[in-house]
């Protein structure tokens, strides 16, 4: 039971002796890896909280609007519809952004990193999510989508 620790003249410095069997130090994570993941939760969050602020929209735009649909408040059902979403994509933008540009150097082999990867993929699922109401406003005319 008599265990030496290891020497501080090591030649790895990150791991101990191979008889104890642990890592001192763990693994690093790429930098901007945290931030690939937030910007894409936070991408597929803006698209799933277009339900979320829809009834609140509708029961603004009942309270808000005349019969005549034509009013000095009928720009606060569209606001309330889309503050959320619109939130949810700002921070996926800026998060994707600053994971790609905290990624931006590729691996001493020449292949990006995970962190590079999921930066891009939250900027592509926004831009997705961007094209898909884009198309829908389009489509119906209106920015209100939901009457």
């Amino acid at each position: 039971m008599n265990q030496t620790l290891p020497s501080p003249t090591s030649s790895n410095p990150d791991r101990a002796d191979a008889s104890i069997g642990y890592v001192l130090v763990p693994p690093k994570q790429p930098p901007g890896l945290t931030t690939g993941i937030g910007s894409l939760v936070f991408a597929v969050a803006a698209l799933l909280y277009l339900p979320v602020t829809a009834p609140a929209a509708l029961l603004v735009a009942f309270l808000t609007r005349s019969p005549s649909r034509a009013g000095p408040l009928g720009w606060v059902a569209p606001t309330v519809l889309w503050s959320l979403p619109s939130l949810c994509g700002l921070i996926s933008l800026l998060l994707g952004t600053a994971s790609v540009a905290l990624a931006r150097r590729p691996t001493p082999t020449g292949r990006r990193t995970k962190a590079w990867f999921t930066g891009i993929a939250g900027l592509g699922v926004l831009g997705l999510d961007v094209a898909i109401v884009a198309a829908w406003i389009f489509t119906t005319g209106r920015i209100m989508i939901l009457f």
